[in-house]
């Protein structure tokens, strides 16, 4: 007992008791994805991307498309992926709960990555936001490809980095695989393509003539199946495309709405979407977290404060920074932040309000933006007021859990009241789901 007690003690000192409190909210960030697996949504498309799977594997032809605004179909990445559980099991449950680890595995990603870029703080406060952001556990505890794309993002954006801070002619391979394994986890991930080459330019590698043709013949050889694909379906090419974008515009109320959704999603607002504005209503009220959207909204403006302070810095720093020497760091924020900016623009031209799966590629910007902010206050503040910061943090994250566990109470004995696009929680309608998977499988060829 003595053993134990002196072992906490030396931990207790070693470690802030914010910290502490960081750790311990990450690992409920991590709890609250894999709990009560079987009350998550499963729909038409879910259902699609499931029996597509074990049916067809890896067949292009026959991956067809789900519901998309855009005139060009899903990257057909995420139903390859889902090949590989589907051999295994059909079995929605253990695939979404691979699907939840894959995630979780993504979260220690993170951590390791912005430890590296922005130290160890910004790391703690980053992940543990993003480990238990509600709309990030939505997405990443369902079959469906926009919950892949956080783990693509971050194979990207480690090879980014490490490519970036000292580049090798292996790295260049290495991150043009993981660039397009990114741009195919989700139609929209496409477009983030155009920051991309900006921010490379910007860069300046030292790049041998030779490793760049390598390197594009990469690039071109592993999209070719998915540009095939493209103009053997009836959108028509890239004339449809740009057809598509150019009969749009800048609606100053749809871009509006498009940045409402981008704030909302980096936190917990917008659940009268999942659940339909009666239901969520009841829900806030039946739980009595009514206040908690208050914390969600004050930690938005925190987050964008700090995107705005990030941008004057950045703008400060390539000004006076010499082409050659901008660091890791600086570039890794221009990218985020021109993906953030380029997203809701993108969706506004094509007249488009992007619900909230739309924003899945860019919910690490607010974090990240945050946990900078936060940490260049806590160095400069008093005591006085860095306590109410830490505790301010600790209360945000902490509302991030308990309304995660609320809202797993609210699926569980309310759900005949949803009328959003959650729908009917998989568990209550598991024997109906059960005979389509098996009524699918039966169409599958003998051998």
């Amino acid at each position: 007992m003595q053993t134990l007690f002196f072992t906490m003690r030396k931990f207790l000192e070693q470690y802030h008791w914010f910290t502490i409190f960081l750790w311990i909210l990450i690992a409920m960030g991590v709890v609250v994805r894999v709990v009560q697996l079987p009350l998550m949504e499963f729909k038409g498309d879910e259902f699609h991307f499931l029996t597509q799977s074990f049916l067809h594997p890896f067949a292009l032809s026959q991956i067809h498309d789900v519901r998309s605004p855009f005139p060009i179909p899903h990257p057909p990445s995420f139903a390859y992926f889902l090949a590989f559980p589907a051999s295994l099991t059909v079995n929605p449950v253990a695939i979404t709960a691979s699907i939840a680890w894959i995630n979780i595995v993504a979260l220690w990603m993170f951590y390791g990555f912005c430890r590296r870029v922005f130290g160890k703080n910004v790391a703690r406060i980053s992940t543990a936001l993003l480990a238990s952001m509600p709309w990030a556990v939505i997405f990443s505890r369902k079959i469906w490809n926009p919950d892949l794309v956080f783990p693509c993002q971050m194979l990207f954006l480690i090879s980014f980095e490490h490519l970036i801070r000292s580049y090798k002619p292996w790295k260049l391979y290495v991150f043009v695989v993981m660039l397009v394994l990114f741009l195919q986890a989700h139609l929209l991930s496409l477009f983030s393509i155009i920051p991309i080459v900006i921010v490379l330019s910007i860069a300046r590698l030292p790049i041998q003539r030779l490793h760049a043709i390598k390197a594009s013949a990469l690039f071109i050889a592993l999209f070719l199946p998915y540009i095939s694909y493209i103009f053997g379906t009836r959108t028509g090419g890239i004339e449809t495309i740009s057809h598509y974008f150019s009969s749009g515009g800048l609606n100053m109320m749809i871009m509006h709405e498009n940045i409402l959704w981008w704030a909302k999603t980096s936190t917990g607002l917008g659940f009268d979407y999942l659940l339909g504005v009666d239901a969520y209503q009841f829900f806030l009220q039946t739980y009595h977290i009514q206040w908690v959207p208050y914390v969600f909204a004050w930690y938005v403006m925190a987050a964008a404060c700090g995107v705005l302070w990030i941008l004057s810095r950045m703008m400060r720093d390539i000004v006076w920074y010499a082409k050659d020497t901008y660091p890791p760091y600086l570039l890794v924020l221009l990218f985020l932040t021109l993906w953030s900016v380029l997203l809701p623009i993108l969706l506004t031209a094509a007249n488009t309000v992007g619900p909230p799966h739309y924003w899945v590629s860019i919910i690490i910007v607010l974090p990240i933006c945050f946990g900078v902010l936060a940490d260049e206050a806590l160095h400069a503040l008093p005591q006085f007021f860095k306590n109410i910061l830490q505790w301010g943090i600790i209360v945000v994250i902490s509302c991030q859990v308990f309304f995660l566990f609320s809202f797993y109470g609210f699926l569980q004995h309310h759900h005949e009241r949803i009328t959003g696009d959650y729908g009917v929680p998989y568990i209550f309608e598991k024997q109906q789901w059960e005979k389509a998977i098996e009524d699918s499988a039966t169409q599958m060829p003998q051998k």
